[in-house]
């Protein structure tokens, strides 16, 4: 509070403010020397009359200082960048004596929201059946891309905090201000201000620096693992020479042009399947042209024919010296949609279809060499023969456990056919089938006769299935099994004596 004790002081004040001061008589100079007058004046709310007797010109100063901030309040508020939601506000207007100078204080908040067309995503599970004779399905989270939906997003939101002031005597203007809440760092112009007082309209970029107005766009961050893996598949097979499959090859093998051809069938079995090879087998024959090329420059002797081949059978393709082998590969589309100034989908993965070639010398490579007996010749309907003999102490256990041979280890071949068992002994024997999905069961029975060479079905089986004779140890069957080439197709051949 400033209290007017002295006639100097009371003098300043009245001067300051009024030139009546003359017409006063000396009681009135001793009454007004009695008020405690505050500081600063709150000029937003009702004057005292006895102030205003003391200071006649307080109250034309007090309206001058309303009418300026009203002015700048509403002009604010019309920015064109100020946003749907934004608006400004006058939060005091006050005089302060000492100074000679009124101050205005206000807040600008910019604040748009706008309604904008994101990316409607959804993981769900699909699932697709196991060829026979497995049973059950094969599922996957897979990426449903439903369109668009609207969202409200805040384009811009910030507050910044302003201080006007002008003094009485001289008319200089001056101020503070102060940004945050998204608006941090960026300074109020007090030249865009006071051209509010001369009638003009100034852009809200005008009056606060630095500020991006721009709608929000949505931006494409979305990440291709193909460079990722090829590195993993190269750091795997440290020495080998591998062909991958191009870019254009990967980007058309998309989970989208796939769908319906078994896409999630086919990374689970790690080959490919006759319903793929039908959409496929063009757009390899496309590849074949890549592929040629790539091992005549590393002197491989093969070609477009030859990589069709090696996609039906895995086992067909044979190289002096060489023995290449099939990998497929999901390269996922790590997807991600952003906006702009907002937030992210976060990373999906879309799955694509590619494929590995590795060639290594023959004598490094972990499949095992296709076998054939010279009793059984190709395309005979003669199974009769007698086993070589085999590691069963490795082969077969009291329990079966197939999860060092299940597709995607390495010790899975990737070789599936029909199986046929063959009883050289004077007796009838039971075999019995396990299930690699539930390896704790039984999965069917045969009995075998003396002397009898039976296929186990017109169905196909995977090397990683279990097998016994009567009560022997349970054995994997691409273990214990020859994989010969018979009327037209590769099959699984074993014998009891492999087993029991």
């Amino acid at each position: 509070m400033l209290r007017y004790g002295s006639i100097a002081l009371l003098t300043l004040g009245i001067l300051s403010l009024s030139s009546s001061a003359r017409a006063m008589d000396e009681s009135q100079l001793q009454a007004c020397s009695q008020i405690s007058f505050p500081n600063q004046i709150d000029l937003l709310q009702p004057i005292p009359s006895q102030w205003i007797a003391c200071l006649p010109s307080l109250s034309p100063v007090a309206n001058n200082a309303n009418r300026i901030a009203s002015r700048m309040n509403s002009v604010l508020n019309r920015l064109p960048d100020i946003g749907n939601e934004g608006d400004s506000t006058v939060e005091r207007v006050v005089y302060n004596i000492s100074l000679q100078q009124f101050e205005i204080g206000g807040r600008i908040r910019a604040r748009q929201v706008t309604d904008v067309r994101v990316p409607d995503v959804r993981r769900e599970r699909k699932c697709v059946p196991k060829p026979w004779p497995l049973d059950g399905e094969w599922c996957e989270n897979v990426v449903v891309d439903l369109g668009t939906k609207v969202e409200r997003v805040i384009t811009y939101s910030g507050t910044c905090n302003y201080t006007y002031a002008q003094n009485v005597v001289n008319g200089r203007i001056g101020g503070s201000t102060g940004c945050g809440g998204g608006l941090v760092g960026v300074k109020i112009r007090f030249d865009a201000l006071a051209s509010i007082l001369q009638g003009q309209l100034p852009s809200l970029s005008e009056v606060i620096r630095t500020v991006d107005f721009r709608t929000p766009i949505l931006r494409d961050a979305s990440r291709d693992t193909y460079e990722t893996e090829i590195s993993k598949i190269t750091a795997e097979n440290p020495g080998a020479r591998i062909y991958f499959s191009s870019p254009p090859f990967v980007r058309w093998a998309s989970a989208e042009e796939l769908a319906g051809y078994g896409l999630l069938e086919v990374f689970s079995l790690g080959s490919a399947t006759p319903l793929l090879m039908q959409k496929i087998e063009g757009q390899l024959r496309t590849e074949g042209v890549t592929f040629t090329a790539w091992a005549t420059s590393n002197a491989i002797q093969m070609g477009t024919e030859q990589l069709i081949n090696l996609f039906n059978d895995p086992n067909s393709v044979n190289i002096p010296n060489l023995r290449p082998r099939l990998k497929l590969i999901n390269i996922p589309i790590a997807w991600n949609k952003c906006l702009s100034s907002g937030p992210c989908t976060g990373e999906i993965n879309k799955p694509r279809l590619g494929f590995a070639i590795i060639f290594k010398p023959a004598t490094q490579n972990s499949d095992p060499p296709v076998q054939s007996s010279s009793s059984q010749p190709q395309n005979s309907g003669s199974l009769n023969g007698s086993p070589n003999p085999v590691n069963t102490a490795a082969a077969c256990s009291s329990t079966y456990d197939p999860r060092p041979y299940r597709p995607g280890t390495s010790g899975w071949t990737g070789r599936i056919g029909k199986l046929a068992f063959n009883n050289g002994i004077g007796s009838a024997v039971k075999v019995t089938l396990y299930h690699p999905d539930a390896p704790d069961r039984a999965f069917n029975s045969w009995v075998v006769q003396p002397g009898q060479n039976l296929f186990f079905g017109e169905e196909n089986y995977g090397m990683d299935w279990g097998i016994q004779v009567d009560g022997s140890p349970i054995c994997i069957v691409g273990l214990v099994s020859d994989w010969n080439f018979f009327n037209g197709s590769q099959i699984f051949q074993t014998w009891v004596e492999r087993i029991r």
